[in-house]
């Protein structure tokens, strides 16, 4: 399967990127900076570009089987129009260019899943330290579910660094446990992945935690 991963040198994206080349897919990387992900090999391509530029998102998208954002906000106190335009831009990209696959990872407890956040620490952390960000996602996810695609929205938990483990739970109503969920960005990885290569969770937002 020929991939394009946005937001490829962040955490969740460097997985994306080890991963799905050690699963034989051919990826397109973009980014601002490919320096993160030297020494990756494989059947990597590193395009540079800014998810701003529409003529960039569009040269990226061309030619491609699926599209995942892995895009985050350095500061989730903080609106990142930059993203919500990206996410558009992305969208419109793979409208004009036929890309119908689109994989979005969100967060529990953005938009509809806001009750499913139940737990003690996310709980408290949305509305006081993660509330611009949230807020950013719906309308990413908002936009997305009204593109026509074949996309899937994603919602981990918290994210930690830890090893793939290759076991969570995940489905459209899953809520938090108390006081906190967690799952390692390494199995969120492997989860879009999988999403992927069986065509599971078309037009679904599903949760997941470890």
């Amino acid at each position: 399967m020929n991939i394009v991963i946005v937001g490829a040198t962040g955490l969740t994206g460097k997985q994306l990127v080890t991963q799905a080349i050690a699963r034989g897919h051919r990826v397109t990387a973009f980014a601002r900076s490919g320096d993160k992900l030297a020494g990756i090999g494989g059947q990597l391509r590193v395009l540079t570009g800014d998810i701003t530029d529409k003529d960039a998102v569009a040269a990226a998208v061309k030619g491609h089987d699926a599209v995942v954002s892995a895009l985050g906000a350095a500061k989730p106190w903080r609106h990142t129009p930059a993203i919500v335009e990206g996410i558009a831009n992305i969208i419109a990209a793979m409208s004009a260019k036929g890309v119908t696959r689109f994989v979005y990872q969100s967060a529990l407890g953005v938009g509809d899943s806001h009750g499913a956040a139940r737990g003690r620490v996310l709980g408290l952390m949305i509305p006081l330290m993660l509330k611009a960000a949230y807020e950013d996602h719906a309308t990413d996810e908002a936009a997305i579910r009204a593109s026509g695609l074949d996309w899937t929205i994603v919602r981990p938990a918290l994210l930690t660094n830890g090893k793939h483990t290759g076991k969570w739970t995940s489905g459209p109503d899953l809520r938090d446990r108390f006081p906190f969920s967690w799952i390692a960005r390494a199995d969120v990885a492997a989860f879009i992945l999988q999403a992927l290569e069986r065509g599971e969770g078309v037009r679904q937002a599903i949760n997941i935690i470890g």
